[in-house]
């Protein structure tokens, strides 16, 4: 398995926002070490970001019902 298909991999097992940040912390080892190409870095990244903020948002919604009849 490549090491992009791999941190595909790893992003989508996470459940949380810190095993994302531990994701995030190899993932920038990797590209150091010229594992990874940029583009490869940059779309890896995004995917991470979007994983973030759906926790992040899930979590929120979770704790504070009121954000959804804020709108």
């Amino acid at each position: 398995m490549s090491n992009y298909k791999s941190a595909l991999d790893r992003i989508d097992r996470a459940q949380t926002v810190e095993e994302l940040h531990r994701v995030s912390t190899g993932l920038t080892r990797v590209y150091d070490i010229g594992q990874l190409t940029e583009g490869e870095y940059l779309r890896l990244d995004l995917k991470l970001c979007d994983k973030i903020n759906l926790i992040s948002w899930s979590q929120l919604r979770r704790d504070y019902p009121a954000i959804e009849c804020s709108a």
